[in-house]
Protein backbone atom coordinates (compact mmCIF):
# COMPACT_ATOMS: atom_id res chain seq x y z
CA UNK A 1 0.00 0.00 0.00
CA UNK A 2 1.23 3.34 -1.24
CA UNK A 3 3.32 2.44 -3.57
CA UNK A 4 2.81 2.99 -7.62
CA UNK A 5 4.96 2.30 -10.52
CA UNK A 6 5.36 2.08 -14.34
CA UNK A 7 6.86 -0.21 -17.00
CA UNK A 8 9.21 1.30 -19.06
CA UNK A 9 9.47 -0.63 -22.45
CA UNK A 10 12.38 -0.57 -24.68
CA UNK A 11 12.22 -1.51 -28.38
CA UNK A 12 14.95 -2.60 -30.50
CA UNK A 13 13.88 -0.58 -33.92
CA UNK A 14 17.09 -2.35 -35.65
CA UNK A 15 17.12 -4.93 -38.59
CA UNK A 16 19.83 -6.27 -36.05
CA UNK A 17 19.99 -8.01 -32.79
CA UNK A 18 20.83 -6.19 -29.63
CA UNK A 19 21.27 -7.12 -26.35
CA UNK A 20 21.15 -4.70 -23.32
CA UNK A 21 21.57 -5.93 -19.79
CA UNK A 22 21.72 -4.02 -16.03
CA UNK A 23 19.40 -1.18 -15.06
CA UNK A 24 18.34 2.29 -17.17
CA UNK A 25 19.41 5.17 -15.80
CA UNK A 26 16.45 6.86 -14.22
CA UNK A 27 15.60 10.63 -12.88
CA UNK A 28 12.89 12.33 -11.78
CA UNK A 29 12.30 16.12 -13.34
CA UNK A 30 11.29 19.03 -11.43
CA UNK A 31 9.28 21.99 -13.09
CA UNK A 32 13.17 24.10 -13.37
CA UNK A 33 14.40 21.23 -15.53
CA UNK A 34 16.57 19.95 -12.71
CA UNK A 35 16.73 16.48 -11.32
CA UNK A 36 16.38 16.14 -7.83
CA UNK A 37 15.70 12.96 -7.79
CA UNK A 38 17.84 9.75 -9.38
CA UNK A 39 15.79 6.19 -8.90
CA UNK A 40 17.99 3.64 -6.67
CA UNK A 41 18.87 0.17 -8.01
CA UNK A 42 17.35 -2.45 -6.58
CA UNK A 43 16.48 -6.57 -7.55
CA UNK A 44 13.28 -6.59 -5.35
CA UNK A 45 10.23 -4.13 -4.82
CA UNK A 46 6.76 -4.07 -3.56
CA UNK A 47 5.49 -4.16 -7.09
CA UNK A 48 7.80 -5.68 -9.27
CA UNK A 49 8.99 -9.61 -8.15
CA UNK A 50 12.60 -10.23 -7.63
CA UNK A 51 14.58 -10.25 -11.02
CA UNK A 52 17.84 -11.39 -11.72
CA UNK A 53 20.64 -8.83 -13.66
CA UNK A 54 21.50 -10.94 -16.54
CA UNK A 55 22.14 -9.74 -20.41
CA UNK A 56 18.71 -10.21 -22.80
CA UNK A 57 18.85 -9.98 -26.68
CA UNK A 58 16.53 -7.97 -28.25
CA UNK A 59 15.42 -9.14 -31.99
CA UNK A 60 14.53 -6.54 -34.81
CA UNK A 61 11.20 -5.35 -33.01
CA UNK A 62 11.86 -7.27 -29.95
CA UNK A 63 11.82 -5.22 -26.19
CA UNK A 64 12.76 -5.42 -22.65
CA UNK A 65 11.16 -3.86 -19.96
CA UNK A 66 12.10 -2.61 -16.08
CA UNK A 67 10.22 -1.46 -13.78
CA UNK A 68 10.07 1.74 -12.22
CA UNK A 69 8.27 2.06 -8.00
CA UNK A 70 8.09 4.76 -5.58
CA UNK A 71 6.31 5.41 -2.34
CA UNK A 72 3.62 8.07 -2.20
CA UNK A 73 2.80 8.63 1.77
CA UNK A 74 4.59 10.87 3.69
CA UNK A 75 6.67 10.21 6.38
CA UNK A 76 6.36 11.85 9.96
CA UNK A 77 6.91 15.78 9.55
CA UNK A 78 7.56 15.84 5.79
CA UNK A 79 4.30 17.31 4.92
CA UNK A 80 3.65 16.76 1.26
CA UNK A 81 5.10 14.46 -1.35
CA UNK A 82 7.29 16.97 -3.96
CA UNK A 83 5.85 16.82 -7.52
CA UNK A 84 7.42 15.82 -10.87
CA UNK A 85 6.85 16.73 -14.37
CA UNK A 86 8.54 14.19 -16.28
CA UNK A 87 11.25 11.69 -16.08
CA UNK A 88 14.80 11.33 -17.77
CA UNK A 89 15.40 7.82 -18.98
CA UNK A 90 18.85 6.63 -20.04
CA UNK A 91 18.84 2.97 -21.61
CA UNK A 92 21.63 0.91 -20.53
CA UNK A 93 25.36 1.59 -22.00
CA UNK A 94 23.59 4.54 -23.53
CA UNK A 95 24.80 8.28 -23.09
CA UNK A 96 21.28 9.72 -24.72
CA UNK A 97 18.16 10.20 -22.87
CA UNK A 98 14.80 10.53 -23.08
CA UNK A 99 12.58 12.84 -21.80
CA UNK A 100 9.11 11.56 -20.88
CA UNK A 101 6.31 13.60 -19.64
CA UNK A 102 4.77 11.97 -16.84
CA UNK A 103 3.30 13.67 -13.95
CA UNK A 104 4.22 11.93 -10.57
CA UNK A 105 4.94 12.81 -6.74
CA UNK A 106 6.76 10.31 -4.30
CA UNK A 107 8.54 10.49 -1.04
CA UNK A 108 10.57 7.86 0.47
CA UNK A 109 11.41 4.85 -2.21
CA UNK A 110 12.06 5.46 -6.03
CA UNK A 111 13.68 2.81 -7.16
CA UNK A 112 14.53 1.10 -10.90
CA UNK A 113 14.58 -2.47 -11.00
CA UNK A 114 16.86 -4.69 -14.22
CA UNK A 115 15.68 -5.13 -17.32
CA UNK A 116 14.36 -8.39 -17.96
CA UNK A 117 12.95 -9.44 -21.86
CA UNK A 118 9.32 -8.56 -22.62
CA UNK A 119 6.86 -5.57 -22.09
CA UNK A 120 5.94 -6.31 -19.02
CA UNK A 121 9.06 -6.12 -16.70
CA UNK A 122 8.63 -9.48 -15.54
CA UNK A 123 5.01 -10.25 -15.64
CA UNK A 124 3.15 -7.51 -13.78
CA UNK A 125 -0.64 -7.37 -14.50
CA UNK A 126 -1.21 -3.93 -15.85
Amino acid sequence: MGHQGLVLVFRNTTGTPCALAGYPGVAARDSSGQHPADAARSTVGSIFPGTPRSQVVLAPNGTASAGLEWTVVSMGTQGRCPDYIGLTVTPPDETRSLRLTRALSFCGEFQIHPLVAGADAGGIAQ
